[in-house]
This record gives C-alpha cells, sequence and structure tokens, in this order.
C-alpha cells in the first residue's frame, strides 16, 4: 500500500515520518508527488518515466477517480492507496499515522 506524499503539506510529512519511525519502508512504499500542484492536482513528475513507481499512475486524482468516479473535490496528500485494487484508501493524514 504506497503512501503518496508531497514536500508541501506538514501532514504529508507526518504520515512520511511515521512509516519511517515504524520501520514500515519494506512494506509500504512512498512515492513522492511534485512540490507544484496543476489542473490534475499532484503530479507523479518526479519518479521514473513520470509516474508512481508502483502504480503507474502519472497523477494522484487517478486513484482518487479510480476509487470514485463522480469525485468532484480536491486531491490532497498524503494519500494511502491500496496496490490491489489501485484506489485511493485514505487521506486523511490524522488517522493514516495512527493506522500505521
Amino acid at each position: 500500500m504506497p503512501i503518496s506524499a508531497g514536500s508541501g503539506p506538514p501532514a504529508a510529512s507526518r504520515a512520511v515520518v511515521s512509516r519511517r519511525l515504524l520501520g514500515l519502508e519494506d512494506a509500504i512504499s512512498l512515492a513522492v508527488v511534485d512540490p507544484i500542484q496543476d489542473d490534475q492536482g499532484w503530479n507523479f513528475g518526479l519518479g521514473p518515466g513520470g509516474r508512481d513507481p508502483v502504480l503507474g499512475y502519472r497523477c494522484l486524482s487517478e486513484a482518487y477517480l479510480a476509487a470514485d468516479a463522480d469525485y468532484d473535490g480536491g486531491f490532497s496528500v498524503p494519500a494511502m492507496v491500496d496496490v490491489a485494487t489501485r484506489r485511493l484508501v485514505t487521506n486523511d493524514f490524522g488517522v493514516m499515522t495512527l493506522d500505521l
């Protein structure tokens, strides 16, 4: 289950630090999004080939829309995505850090 994190919001840093402190680097992958959003939200332009290295998504919004094709809200980080379903599981950083 990868975590997508950005360089801006402190909540994303909190999820990354929690993952590290709990020793979950081998169990939970990490994809870092570009520091600036565009009209599609957060992009994985810094990853290999401009994609999330595990899911192959170009932008985080793809995981949101896989979970709900009618979703019309914002696309925030951190976000946890289930690899098997390729869908967003949570973007609630408070719950995410507790779940970890």
